[in-house]
């Protein structure tokens, strides 16, 4: 027989199932942070394109007056447009092609426009109707990119709650369906 005491076995045999659980929870801690890690940089590269849009169709408006910013903003799209497909999908990376169409139909009815070219009265209402719609939608891209892209950019992992944070937080919903003699 042993000369070790019972109390001292008893330990012993607790001690191997309590290492087990903490190299456990350490385990998952590692995993949940490089998880975090990895939603915070795809989060990073959508947000980068999604600014990038945005900036670059304010940056058309901003600077009309130099002649290859047209192009430099349709590569720009083009370019942000392959990024998106593999970062948001099809419906985001439409959504850019429409964009830089629009831009390129905009410069087009620019020139039309700028050239005065003789029109009948009715040719050049629709000219300025396709003109205005094309604008219209242009300016609204900040609010098109929003919306498509909303879904794929919120970041829905919050901190750990304490445990006391929790406790309030279930006391809170108690009172909220309380009697009026209870509060």
């Amino acid at each position: 027989m042993s000369d070790v005491p019972a109390w001292i076995q008893v330990l012993q045999a607790l001690l191997t199932p309590a290492i087990a659980i903490a190299v456990g929870v350490i385990g998952f801690l590692q995993w949940r942070t490089a998880h975090q890690k990895v939603v915070l940089d795809l989060f990073d590269r959508r947000l980068a394109v999604y600014d990038g849009v945005v900036n670059s169709v304010t940056g058309y408006f901003s600077k009309l007056e130099s002649p290859t910013l047209r192009s430099d903003t349709v590569s720009e799209l083009y370019q942000l447009r392959s990024r998106a497909l593999f970062l948001f999908g099809s419906d985001v990376a439409n959504l850019i092609d429409e964009v830089r169409s629009d831009i390129i139909n905009y410069a087009l009815l620019s020139e039309r426009r700028e050239k005065r070219r003789p029109l009948l009265p009715q040719a050049r209402q629709a000219a300025d109707r396709e003109f205005s719609e094309v604008l219209e939608r242009l300016t609204e891209t900040p609010e098109r990119m929003t919306s498509a892209c909303l879904p794929y950019i919120q970041m829905d992992s919050k901190a750990a709650r304490t445990f006391t944070a929790w406790l309030n937080e279930k006391n809170r919903q108690r009172l909220s369906y309380a009697d009026e003699k209870q509060r």
